[in-house]
């Protein structure tokens, strides 16, 4: 765990220097209808370490990182293009 949360705070702190934003000051509902990957490079955004990923941290679309909610909405998803 401690891995995990190094290398977030690892990625926040870069996003931040090159967003030249605090994250916290990001209007992220002006963004939200915007593509994940375009967001990732608008943001330069860095991948996850390989010690993040070897502690299991889950990736974007890893259902197993999701709370109750964002499941919901992914099978709401699934179902609409079926």
């Amino acid at each position: 765990m401690h891995q995990r949360i190094a290398d977030a705070i690892r990625r926040g702190k870069r996003v931040c220097e090159r967003f030249g934003t605090d994250l916290f000051e990001v209007d992220y509902s002006a963004v939200a209808d915007r593509p994940v990957e375009e967001m990732r490079e608008r943001l330069s955004l860095p991948p996850k370490s390989s010690a993040a990923i070897e502690g299991g941290s889950a990736g974007i679309f890893d259902l197993s990182g999701m709370s109750e909610i964002q499941r919901r909405v992914v099978a709401q998803h699934q179902g609409d293009d079926t």
